[in-house]
């Protein structure tokens, strides 16, 4: 599911945060990422979510250069912690999210865990 319609109050601050913050390149991402799996570590106050590939990787990406984790953004949310990890394309790969309940509930719906 889009990320703007599984969470949509937080897509909006995610947005806001990157436009205060001069990232437009990664507001553009924004409304075409697909949650695509969450944080299986059980704690109760982590709601860290994976996000899909916008575009598949060419043979040379993908064999010669390599899919890797090239730096994490920390958006100084109001409300918790939210990090962007980015991967050496420039492309956003998962959400770190702490202490956001509000974000646990949509990804409890989403994945069919009770709250």
């Amino acid at each position: 599911m889009k990320l703007k319609d599984a969470l949509s109050e937080f897509y909006k601050e995610v947005n806001e945060l990157f436009q205060k913050q001069g990232l437009e390149q990664l507001s553009e991402q924004l409304p075409h990422l697909e949650i695509d799996n969450r944080c299986n570590c059980g704690d109760d106050f982590c709601s860290t979510f994976y996000v899909k590939p916008l575009r598949k990787l060419n043979i040379v990406e993908e064999n010669i250069i390599g899919h890797k984790h090239e730096k994490s953004i920390d958006l100084e949310a109001k409300e918790g912690y939210i990090i962007i990890d980015i991967d050496n394309f420039g492309s956003i790969t998962s959400f770190e999210v702490l202490h956001r309940p509000d974000v646990e509930k949509g990804l409890a719906k989403l994945f069919d865990k009770k709250v």
